[in-house]
């Protein structure tokens, strides 16, 4: 988990946090009269200390008439209190709070709450953002700004609220942070939303229960990134400019079940936008997704994006990669994730499950430049890892297990490099090397116990190279060489094992064994 940056809010946050440790009748003794209130404190909820003083630089929501009782609808007290807090901290203490309809933090405010602290949707699109409802003025990354949000409870409140909801909503906005934040219960839309933002930051977040009752949201995140695209996308405040994300980094965060209700179909997740709009700078690191119901991570229209760390544990698919259709993505890296248990995702009537870390499998648009390397696939019902319309990539160092199709596909993935691989028990071939995967290295990679072939080359493609790789168990064939395939280079492979058919099957034109390749 990344250490989140340091903030001018964030230090006026550790200040007010560091006063709590002093006693009321100290504080006031110590502190000098511009810093005091005149107004006498309201005492916490009985069995609750109150960590965070009045001062200057906090405004605390019970000043402005919120009673915290869960009954008492808290809305106009907790928006007085943000109204006033722009630049300050707006503190709300222990308690339980019915909001009515979403709440506005402005730019420069801290919000800070607790671990006891629960803020309950009773009605409306959304718990809180940084916008007006139906104010649409906002462009570009110029609404409100530079806010901070830390700790508390947000619950959507799916249980005794039919209408979907959000978390938070953000848009139009840059240098957000979002803190220790719990959100619990969403139903149909998402924790956070992120939409046309620059430079965000979503650390050690908890994302719990998911309520889909219509049965029509099985592709929402926990937190969902969008571009500004009007209708069908993000309407609740917030010109439809086209803008995507940038800088946006979610890390050390959870998705998973609450009491009431399953996991998010996906941990994180994105929209695709028109041309020249793409989501830049992207980063999901260090997270849990347990038992996300589709993909845990859904990358449309990236650009610089990096997924690492992970771990996705239950649940339906893992990581998917690819472009909306309309522009290609690249410059990804996934690395270092473990995916484990996944039943498979059935996205489209006759098409068979995807791999547990699939690229570019949704539509004919392309990929470039993609590294996949040091990840574990274990025990999925599915492929392994596939690699379809990618120009350039590497696929290195992964290790993959029990899965039901292949270990490693690539299809219409030229220059690839596979290698350093160590595959095991599959439903199908080890390492498949299929149409247009032209002048594909696969080197140096174990493959055990393939079902069918360890290495399979199939399909139109030309000048594979297969060279010093080690076949093990009873496949059919060690190297099976389709007859589409034109000047396969096999060579230098340890092909030991007991095969029902024979070592090497090739059918191709134009093959090479000699070590030395071409004079």
């Amino acid at each position: 988990m990344t250490t989140p940056p340091h903030h001018p809010a964030r230090r006026n946050l550790l200040r007010v946090a560091a006063a709590g440790a002093v006693s009321a009748a100290g504080l006031a003794a110590a502190t000098p009269a511009w810093g005091r209130t005149t107004a006498a404190p309201a005492s916490p909820p009985p069995g609750l200390s109150d960590p965070v003083q009045r001062g200057d630089l906090v405004v605390d929501v019970r000043d402005h008439g919120a009673v915290g009782d869960g009954v008492a609808d808290d809305t106009a007290a907790i928006q007085a209190a943000l109204d006033e807090g722009r630049g300050r901290t707006v503190y709300i203490p222990p308690g339980t709070y019915p909001v009515s309809t979403m709440l506005t933090v402005f730019g420069g405010t801290t919000v800070l709450a607790t671990a006891t602290t629960v803020i309950r949707r009773t009605d409306g699109p959304s718990i809180v953002g940084n916008g007006v409802l139906g104010d649409m003025t906002a462009t570009g990354f110029d609404g409100e700004s530079d806010i901070v949000i830390q700790g508390g409870v947000w619950d959507v409140n799916a249980s005794n609220v039919a209408l979907n909801g959000n978390g938070f909503s953000f848009s139009h906005g840059r240098n957000i942070r979002v803190y220790d934040v719990r959100v619990r219960d969403v139903q149909g839309w998402h924790a956070m939303e992120l939409n046309a933002v620059e430079t965000v930051r979503v650390v050690n977040c908890r994302f719990e229960g998911f309520s889909d009752p219509q049965g029509n949201r099985q592709y929402s995140e926990a937190v969902h990134m969008d571009y500004a695209g009007g209708p069908g996308h993000f309407t609740l405040f917030g010109a439809p400019d086209f803008y995507g994300c940038k800088d946006v980094e979610v890390s050390g965060c959870y998705a998973g079940p609450s009491a009431d209700f399953p996991s998010y179909p996906r941990l994180v997740g994105s929209h695709g936008g028109p041309d020249g709009h793409q989501h830049t700078g992207l980063r999901v690191v260090s997270n849990y997704a347990d038992q996300c119901t589709e993909w845990a991570v859904r990358l449309y229209d990236w650009l610089d994006g990096v997924v690492q760390g992970n771990q996705i544990v239950g649940g339906g698919g893992g990581i998917q990669i690819g472009p909306a259709g309309v522009q290609t993505g690249g410059n990804v890296v996934v690395s270092g994730n473990t995916l484990r248990g996944l039943a498979g995702v059935q996205e489209a009537a006759g098409r068979p499950p995807d791999a547990a870390i699939c690229v570019g499998r949704l539509n004919n648009a392309r990929t470039h430049r993609l590294t996949v390397a040091d990840n574990v696939v274990e025990g999925v019902a599915m492929e392994g890892i596939s690699v379809y319309r990618t120009d350039g990539c590497v696929v290195s160092g992964n290790v993959v297990e029990d899965c039901e199709g292949a270990g490693i596909r690539l299809h219409d993935a030229p220059r690839a490099v596979v290698t350093s691989n160590a595959v095991a028990r599959t439903g199908g071939e080890s390492i498949v090397v299929a149409d247009a995967s032209n002048a594909a290295l696969v080197a140096q990679n174990r493959a055990d116990d393939a079902t069918a072939a360890g290495v399979r080359v199939t399909g139109t493609v030309a000048e594979v190279v297969v060279r010093g790789n080690v076949v093990r168990g009873d496949a059919a064939y060690g190297i099976a060489i389709g007859a589409g395939a034109t000047g396969t280079w096999h060579t230098g492979n340890d092909l030991r094992g007991g095969y029902t058919t024979g070592p090497v099957d090739d059918q191709g034109s134009g093959s090479l064994t000699d070590p030395a390749g071409v004079a």
